[in-house]
């Protein structure tokens, strides 16, 4: 289960390694962005909170694996455990109103706080929104991406070095 949306290619379905099964295809995610709070202190103590949240679904959707190690698959079965009684529902929930929280805010800070880049995410908010081509279509993007990317990721324009280049997915796609 997740907390943001998907446009999925329905001629295709992937099948992810994780516990909650997906029926979706290849797909792009939709990021919402919300407010954080005015300062760095609020805002850090808000990403916790959210944070937490989080870590707990994601233990929860994560699947035991071969391919990792021991220790780790030790680690992630006796935490699902503790985070057994817990609702996945009732956690993308909380994740959901936790990150709302701020959304009578008109401007300030903003961020996806469904991913895992907490403080890293928090930039300035977009003055408007622009038009911008992908495959042919256009779609709307905040003005100021040029900003948010560089505080994500860096030269987000640069290639990582080919032995860098990875998914950190767990999942294979097929057509249908």
């Amino acid at each position: 289960m997740i907390s943001y949306a998907k446009i999925s290619d329905n001629k295709t379905y992937v099948k992810e390694d994780v516990v909650y099964k997906s029926d979706y295809g290849i797909d792009i995610d939709i990021f919402p962005l919300d407010f954080f709070p005015d300062t760095i202190e609020e805002s850090k103590k808000w990403s916790r909170c959210l944070g937490y949240y989080k870590d707990i679904r994601d233990v929860k959707n994560i699947k035991l694996s071969r391919k990792r190690s021991i220790t780790k698959n030790i680690t992630l079965a006796f935490l699902r455990l503790f985070a057994a009684p817990i609702p996945m529902k009732w956690l993308v929930r909380k994740v959901d109103i936790i990150s709302q929280k701020y959304a009578s805010k008109t401007d300030g800070y903003l961020g996806n706080m469904t991913n895992g880049y907490r403080m890293r995410e928090r930039n300035p908010m977009a003055e408007k929104l622009i038009d911008v081509e992908f495959e042919g279509r256009l779609f709307k993007a905040i003005d100021n991406y040029d900003v948010y990317l560089t505080g994500l990721f860096g030269d987000y324009m640069k290639l990582p070095p080919k032995e860098e280049r990875v998914s950190h997915h767990a999942y294979n796609a097929f057509w249908k």
